[in-house]
This record gives structure tokens, sequence and C-alpha cells, in this order.
């Protein structure tokens, strides 16, 4: 997500309005717990989900790539995203991504593959046990763990993809699957030996 918030005075109402310029894309929302306006929404505008006073978008649910040229949305574009199925604020007030400079543009993948490319390595290097268990919580939810291969993961609790170790390059062993949907290769083989297991290195460690 990147963009910036430009302020507008009303005098007539004595506050503020933000106009934002913004594009919103590629993101995995998850329902969460966000009020009792909208207990099960990832994403809304304004007040509330579907339209409102505050944004000024249409009654109902919009869908991702409706535009609506009339809200108090500034200039928001959304795409690729993966809404919950009860969010209703999808829509967009521009037809194409905002220009974002140069120095600032960041790259992206997919929403699917998130769970892949994002997960595995968010947060410190090393990473507590308990913050193993809320990374795969989030993994979870995003659809991976059900033992099922879908968009932008490698492979699925036993569903492999009928990948084995062989076709990543080792010589042997057996291929598994991460909890981030990603390939466990702990347990391949190469050159006739496994490689060695080496968990929570310190920068102080020393080998013997």
């Amino acid at each position: 997500m990147d963009g910036s918030n430009r302020r507008r005075r009303h005098a007539d109402l004595g506050a503020r309005r933000f106009n934002p310029t913004i594009n919103i894309v590629n993101n995995y929302f998850i329902a969460g717990n966000n009020g009792t306006n909208h207990p099960s929404l990832g994403l809304f505008y304004g007040d509330r989900d579907g339209g409102d006073s505050v944004d000024g978008g249409p009654p109902g649910c919009t869908t991702q790539g409706q535009i609506v040229t009339n809200s108090k949305m500034g200039e928001t574009w959304t795409a690729g995203n993966i809404f919950p199925t009860a969010n209703c604020d999808r829509f967009s007030t521009v037809s194409a991504e905002r220009p974002v400079p140069a120095a600032d543009k960041v790259t992206t993948d997919s929403a699917a593959a998130l769970v892949t490319t994002v997960l595995p390595d968010v947060g410190s290097h090393f990473r507590t046990a308990d913050e193993d268990a809320l990374m795969s919580e989030i993994a979870g939810t995003m659809g991976c763990g059900n033992g099922s291969r879908g968009s932008g993961e490698l492979c699925d609790g036993a569903d492999l993809g009928g990948k084995k170790c062989t076709d990543l390059g080792y010589t042997g062993g057996t291929l598994a699957c991460t909890n981030f949907c990603t390939f466990n290769t702990l347990a391949c083989t190469a050159s006739g030996l496994s490689p060695s297991q080496v968990l929570n290195l310190r920068r102080m460690d020393k080998h013997p």
C-alpha cells in the first residue's frame, strides 16, 4: 500500500476531511474484530462498511474494479487484493494506479503468494516459538494448512504437488512441507550427506 493523505478544511463544518491518494494493491485482508460497526471486515472506508456519510460511497456492496467517481475517497485505486467475503468496500475512485515516485516504488507479489513469500521471513531473524505460532496462525487463516495446495502455495501438508527432493537439486531424501506452505528440505540429501540442521544460531555463538 502506498500513498499520502491530503487534508482539506471545510469551513462550514469546522472539521478536517481526509482526501487520500493511495494505491491499495495485492493485499490479503483478514477479517478481524474492528468494533461494533464492522466486526468481520478487513478493510472499510469511512465510518462503516458500505456507503456512509463519511466516505460518500454508494449504498450496499461494491466490487474490486468498480469505479465510483462521486465519493469522498479522493484518488483511491484498489487491485489484486483478497478480501473477506463480507467486505463490501472494495471500489476505486480512479481508473488506473496512481503515479508513485521512482524512489518510493516497492515490488509486490500476488496476494495469494504472500503466505509463502512474506510470512516465512516476517519479523526478527530469530523468531520465538510464540512468534512462529502467530505466523502459523495467520498462514492458516490465509488457507495454508488445509491439506490442499492452493494458488500461491508450493505445497500444503502432504500435498507436495508431485515434487521430490530430486526435483529441487538434491540426490535423495524425503521432502516435506512447512507451516507456511513452502518446501522443507531438511530431510533431503546432497552427495549422500544430510545437511546439518542449525536452529536459533546467535551472533555470539561459536563453533567448538
